[in-house]
């Protein structure tokens, strides 16, 4: 199974901050992405391929989406827009196995992220916000406060696989 990450700048001009750094290491990135999935969820094994967009937008772009979708009119650091849903508490994925799946959209704002996580290099907060978002298109949340521990315990360590790999 391989993961394939679809990175696309909605907005237009220049790249945002972050694209190129996320594009630069697509590869890397992709890899760790399809370990890690397989990790999180065994029964994802039986797909050739899985597909993440991943989006990277500006500040207004980010707080329309946020609104239209959350009715959040504020801008945010991330959105995730999973294609399959939750059922007694399980992903239920009603795609065929042994074809691609699109597992779902990434939206990422470099701007808000980078304003929100001051603590963090920049490269090191963009892969946070990738981490979580994966975690949300599989199913997780931090509803509660111990989902909430349990989903930014696993998000650190998906980061920190993610910089291993880039370090590599």
């Amino acid at each position: 199974m391989r993961v394939i990450l679809n990175v696309d700048d909605s907005d237009e001009g220049d790249s945002p901050a972050g694209q190129d750094f996320l594009v630069n290491n697509k590869a890397k990135l992709e890899q760790v992405l399809a370990q890690e999935i397989l990790d999180l969820n065994k029964e994802l094994q039986g797909y050739d391929e899985i597909y993440i967009s991943l989006s990277i937008v500006g500040l207004d772009e980010i707080k329309n989406i946020n609104k239209n979708y959350r009715q959040c009119d504020e801008a945010t650091d991330v959105l995730s827009f999973p294609m399959f849903e939750l059922f007694n508490g399980k992903l239920k994925i009603d795609a065929p196995q042994g074809l691609p799946l699109m597992l779902g959209d990434i939206i990422i704002c470099p701007q808000k992220t980078f304003e929100m996580h001051l603590e963090l290099e920049n490269h090191e907060a963009l892969l946070l916000m990738l981490a979580h978002s994966l975690l949300h298109l599989l199913g997780w949340d931090h509803d509660t406060e111990e989902r909430q521990r349990l989903m930014w315990q696993r998000q650190d360590e998906i980061k920190d696989n993610l910089l291993k790999a880039l370090s590599n």
